[in-house]
């Protein structure tokens, strides 16, 4: 049996050759241990023993060998918290304190990556897509991850949660070596924005795992290696009930009420408006009996629900005629009255002529022979998703028809304007997600885990050894097994420590063990309060894809008019001139067909002008009406007054 030695600052001694008369250690199955140090009688002025913030090992079963010390094993490992002074009429003395690397994890604010916008691959074409960048963030979403490529669905079990959390920690200088967290709990997504620290991410973790403690192991080099560690993976410890010292006094009580008859998890989502419920129980069925129907676990569970936006496009469409003339006297109303003799279509590789797409010449396109008449603009996702095209077109024929009066009208030319289709004939309506906000997965077999955990029957107590040293048979986490020959059931019982404490001087370790603090009467409360108040704001898959709950992106609302124009003459081209034939031949005609029908000019005096770009006329080449009078040789006697169109005078050589 060797010495305990305290190691500071590079150098090595025993606790007494420091100046310590005791030194207690307390650890807890939560993860936090403390070591407290008593320096007897030394003055409350005195510089402290150790400096705030430094590192100090203690290790136990040392030997001094030629100057030097070795063997044994490393018992603590901590950081100096700030010194207490205390005295009085008889004495003085110093307390320090030193606290395990959970102190790190106590004092660091956790926090995770998102993907987050970083500007457009494209500035002038978003459709491109955006560049999204990693950024760290203290908007915590538990149980979710950004590496879609580890972890395809986006969800952490527990284990993984918690070891993203501890990983987080030594990657920002925590002198902790990451252990196992092998805890395969598919649990509810938890959305935290008040800055939580790493320890109380880690506990809010284990609360669905409540037969896990976090184990620290001080043996490992350089650090100590943190774990979390299921009761039924943990080496047992047997204590014999019956054998005398160590064993000093000692408390037992069976809790069988600690056992559950079921557990019963009720997941509530609100999908695109309606409430969904989706129950996970265990065992499956429910027990029957009318004394399992208390004492069960029940909780609900509020899931972030998924939400669709559903773009709708509703078209109706007919095929093109152009040699059809109801088909023309549909889409022109002077048509209405008309009786036709004869229609000629101008025609292009066998239909329509001068086809055109997006307003720019085109080569035509068989494809399109229907037309669109009824609907909203066609959005550009009729083509990207359902494959339906559209282009803008114009149809031309010569018309010969016959008045009311008898007259016939000859080569009447016609245009018609249109958005045409390859979408058959008929009415259609079609569908499209234009943004999602992804539902909360909902956790598979948790009811059966937390069941599971609370199924052993278990011991709660404690105990106390005294001995000429503190024990080392729990210096590693196990769980006690109680040696009786009159209750043989308690050899396998596997009671859980919760708490144990060493005193050095004494050579006393005291234990307090049961279930999990989470699994007794009062505390039952608090694991229910973990599914309470669960407002998540974002969906979990926002850290991945950078975006919104809500989605985002511009909405695409069409961009070819489904108005359709019919005119006389060849369209596209609004140039309106008089013409001298009746044929059309000119580009855009106002025709007077009628006798005796004149072309007037209305506005003020002088405001209305003709203008000829005639190249043989000097001047500028507008008419206006301009008034003349007429007097008699007197100038006294006006005979005649009129308005004539003429040019500018222009001075005669």
């Amino acid at each position: 049996m060797g010495e305990f030695t305290l190691l500071y600052e590079g150098e090595e001694k025993t606790l007494a050759d420091w100046g310590l008369l005791d030194a207690r250690r307390e650890r807890n199955g939560l993860g936090e241990h403390t070591v407290r140090l008593m320096a007897h009688g030394r003055a409350i002025d005195d510089a402290d023993l150790f400096e705030y913030g430094k590192t100090v090992v203690i290790y136990r079963d040392r030997e001094l060998v030629g100057g030097g010390w070795s063997g044994g094993t490393r018992w603590f490992y901590g950081r100096v918290e700030p010194w207490e002074a205390e005295g009085n009429a008889m004495e003085e003395n110093c307390v320090g304190q030193l606290a395990n690397p959970w102190w790190y994890l106590s004092s660091l604010v956790y926090e995770q990556i998102w993907k987050v916008f970083g500007g457009w691959l494209d500035d002038g074409d978003h459709s491109q897509g955006p560049i999204l960048v990693n950024q760290s963030n203290a908007h915590i979403v538990l149980n979710t991850t950004y590496d879609l490529v580890a972890h395809p669905d986006g969800k952490l079990n527990v284990g993984e949660q918690m070891a993203e959390v501890v990983q987080f920690a030594i990657n920002k200088g925590a002198p902790i070596a990451l252990g196992e967290f092998d805890l395969d709990v598919d649990v509810p997504i938890d959305e935290l924005r008040g800055n939580a620290t790493c320890a109380e991410v880690l506990l809010k973790q284990w609360r669905w795992t409540p037969d896990v403690i976090f184990n620290w192991d001080y043996s490992t080099l350089p650090y100590p290696t943190l774990s979390a560690r299921r009761a039924d993976d943990l080496d047992p410890v047997t204590v014999n009930l019956n054998g005398g010292r160590p064993l000093a006094n000692i408390k037992l009580k069976v809790r069988e009420d600690w056992k559950r008859p079921f557990v019963r998890i009720i997941y509530e989502q609100t999908n695109n408006g309606y409430l969904s419920l989706f129950p996970d129980i265990w065992p499956n069925p429910l027990p029957s009996e009318p004394e399992k129907q208390f004492n069960g676990l029940v909780t609900t569970v509020g899931l972030a629900g998924g939400q669709t936006t559903v773009e709708e496009a509703t078209l109706r469409s007919l095929q093109i005629a152009p040699d059809e003339f109801n088909w023309w006297r549909d889409r022109t109303a002077w048509l209405q009255d008309k009786d036709t003799l004869n229609i000629d279509p101008l025609t292009a590789n066998g239909l329509l002529s001068d086809f055109k797409y997006d307003g720019l010449d085109a080569t035509y396109d068989p494809r399109f022979i229907y037309e669109v008449i009824e609907g909203s603009n066609p959005p550009a996702w009729l083509t990207t998703d359902k494959g339906i095209e559209f282009a803008r077109i114009r149809v031309m024929a010569k018309i010969t028809y016959t008045t009311k009066n008898g007259e016939v009208v000859r080569d009447r030319l016609l245009t018609h304007e249109c958005t045409a289709t390859t979408m058959p004939q008929g009415t259609q309506t079609f569908t499209h997600e234009t943004t999602q906000a992804i539902a909360d997965p909902i956790p598979v077999g948790l009811a059966r885990k937390l069941y599971e955990s609370m199924q052993a029957v278990s011991i709660e107590g404690s105990y106390t050894n005294v001995d000429a040293e503190v024990s080392a048979a729990l210096d590693a986490w196990k769980v006690i097994n109680f040696q009786t020959p009159l209750r043989p059931a308690w050899a396998s019982v596997r009671a859980l420590p919760m708490s144990i404490e060493d005193t050095l001087l004494t050579g006393t370790t005291s234990v307090q063990f049961g279930v999990p603090n989470s699994l007794s009467a009062g505390d039952l409360v608090e694991l229910l309060k973990v599914t309470r108040g669960r407002l998540v704001l974002v969906g979990f898959a926002s850290r991945s894809s950078g975006q919104s709950s809500g989605g985002a992106g511009a909405v695409d609302l069409g961009r070819k008019a489904t108005r359709a124009n019919s005119t006389s003459g060849a369209g596209f081209t609004p140039v309106l001139v008089v013409s001298e034939t009746r044929d059309g031949a000119s580009v855009g005609n106002i025709r007077m067909d009628a006798p005796g029908k004149t072309l007037q000019l209305t506005g003020a005096g002088g405001e209305g002008a003709f203008v000829f770009a005639l190249s043989d006329i000097p001047g500028a080449g507008v008419l206006r009406a301009r008034r003349f009078t007429f007097k008699d040789s007197n100038n006294n006697c006006q005979l005649m007054e009129c308005y004539i169109a003429m040019t500018p005078p222009v001075p005669v050589p």
